[in-house]
């Protein structure tokens, strides 16, 4: 039970919390727009934007269990723009490799794709930088 209770209690875990609200708010974004007809990459970059707003008020203070900052703000952004970069480039290649599956199933397989290799890259830095405080 020890063990349990310190997994659900990591900061990894409530990280991941906060990042599956974020996410829900960034897919039913990048979903619309995409049945507006909205370019993959415009679509993805709105709600990368949108739910990073989410990710940082959540992850500062149930994740990291530190107080707004310059520094701290500085750590998300930097690490936001990396994100991006790494999801819209993900989304684009992977979404027209799997376009032949229909248009639904390339979305599903390409936005989880640029959901999950930036969150490992995005979680390993912030970690760094925000637990570390040199």
């Amino acid at each position: 039970m020890n063990k349990l209770n310190k997994l659900l209690n990591s900061n990894f875990t409530k990280y991941l919390g906060c990042s599956l609200i974020a996410t829900v708010v960034d897919v039913g974004i990048v979903w619309i727009l995409l049945k507006m007809h909205v370019d993959i990459v415009i679509a993805n970059t709105a709600g990368v934007v949108i739910s990073f707003f989410v990710s940082y008020v959540l992850s500062l203070k149930k994740a990291f269990d530190i107080k707004h900052s310059t520094r701290a703000f500085s750590v998300f952004f930097y690490t936001f723009l990396l994100g991006l970069i790494l999801s819209d480039i993900i989304i684009k290649t992977s979404y027209n490799m799997t376009i032949k599956y229909g248009e639904n199933t390339a979305f599903i397989i390409s936005k989880t794709l640029a959901l999950v290799i930036p969150f490992f890259v995005m979680y390993i830095i912030r970690r760094k930088f925000l637990l570390n405080k040199k």
